[in-house]
């Protein structure tokens, strides 16, 4: 068609001319679906939204609104722009905040992504200490689970990752093991198997159970051990959830057992919000610790791996449930 332009030229366009102002009203109008709510929401008047939607309109070659008179409609264009654009507005808050910090503060940053097995196994007694000892560090911390993991990793976006041993690890990165784990059935302290001496296979074959995501290690696991332990057609409840809170909420009940890592439910166990069912399954997972490239690590990151490291040497599940739970 007349008039196109390749990718180089359309890079160079977008550099020499793009504001991130254009980036905000763009992410607004998607969320807000109206030239004048958006325009109040960035605190322009709805002529200055206006004329930011059609100078990058004219910058990218193609409508990305469609407007009518109950507002404006995002065309698949500015859908997929959308996603691009929070990535953007994300890394300027966080440039913004890394400045300050330095200007303010003389405080270095480390950006930390964490499993929730990670965080409940290895971070929930340590970070609050790290964080006191070392007050010029500021911890950046998200969370990541299944595939995020390797994207995490891959998109340089992080300075470590906090998980369990991966299978595979990119090229310059290194799994440092800190903290041994293992699969525990667990329910709330009100359930009638909490406080057994043993809890038998025939009492979790006849035990309702609350199941785990498909795509989650416990999962696997509780299907692997309850074919192995012969509760394999235990009653089942059809809620399936990703987020310990609400697993939490619903064992709370006190009818209900599940079984999933203990780190994940470590900050449930040590406050005595759940118990630990004692069961003759025995089953280790691999450990839990830092996925970090040394020979790109700043000052704090460095700091941060020592820290976790010397704080939390490698130990088998049973002695890291002695320490936990003192």
């Amino acid at each position: 068609m007349p008039g196109e332009i390749d990718t180089h030229a359309l890079v160079q366009r977008l550099m020499a001319r793009g504001k991130f102002r254009h980036m905000q009203a763009l992410i607004r109008l998607c969320d807000l679906r109206s030239m004048g709510r958006a325009a109040e929401a960035m605190g322009i008047t709805q002529p200055g939204m206006s004329q930011l939607v059609s100078e990058l309109e004219k910058l990218v070659g193609l409508p990305l609104f469609l407007r009518h008179s109950r507002g404006v409609d995002a065309t698949e264009l500015a859908r997929d722009l959308e996603l691009v654009a929070r990535r953007i507005v994300t890394a300027v808050e966080e440039s913004a905040e890394t400045i300050v910090l330095r200007r303010d503060y003389d405080a270095t940053l480390v950006r930390v992504a964490t499993t929730v097995a990670a965080a409940g196994g290895l971070l929930h007694d340590l970070l609050p200490e790290f964080v006191h000892r070392h007050r010029n560090v500021q911890v950046q911390l998200s969370e990541v689970m299944g595939m995020g993991q390797e994207a995490a990793l891959a998109s340089g976006e992080i300075d470590l990752l906090c998980c369990r041993a991966p299978e595979v690890l990119p090229d310059g990165w290194s799994f440092v093991p800190c903290r041994g784990d293992a699969m525990v059935v667990i329910a709330a302290t009100t359930h009638p198997l909490a406080h057994k001496a043993q809890v038998t296979s025939e009492e979790l074959a006849q035990a309702l159970w609350l199941p785990n995501h498909i795509s989650t290690v416990a999962r696997h696991e509780f299907e692997r051990l309850a074919r192995e332990h012969g509760f394999e057609n235990a009653p089942q409840a059809r809620v399936v959830s990703r987020q310990m809170a609400l697993s939490w909420m619903m064992l709370r009940e006190g009818t209900m057992v599940t079984m999933m890592p203990r780190s994940v439910a470590l900050p449930w166990i040590v406050t005595g919000q759940i118990a630990v069912l004692r069961t003759a399954i025995d089953a280790p997972l691999p450990p839990l610790g830092l996925v970090w490239d040394p020979a790109r690590a700043q000052r704090a990151t460095r700091l941060f791996v020592d820290f976790i490291t010397t704080q939390s040497p490698l130990q088998t599940p049973g002695q890291d449930t002695d320490r936990t739970t003192k």
